[in-house]
């Protein structure tokens, strides 16, 4: 799996877990640090998350939903 390192400098941590039916599962961590990214110029943006149902009944389907306001929405990411 390849994926982009950070855009913002410091440590980060991501864990590996390899199973097998019948086994215990193997947990590994690997670290990687991320230097000399430009710093951002500006942090004006709100975050903010919705639930299409908020007392849904059980076993049916909600809508989660992300949703950002502000100057500097572009480049934002999101992760439930």
């Amino acid at each position: 799996m390849t994926v982009n390192a950070p855009s913002v400098n410091g440590t980060y941590s991501y864990t590996l877990t390899a199973s097998r039916s019948g086994c215990a599962d193997q947990v590994r961590t690997g670290t990687l640090t991320v230097s000399n990214c430009p710093a951002p110029t500006s942090c004006e943006y709100s975050g903010s998350a919705t639930v299409s149902n908020s007392s849904p009944a059980c076993n049916t389907p909600v809508q989660l939903t992300a949703a950002c306001s502000g100057a500097d929405c572009a480049g934002v990411s999101y992760s439930w």
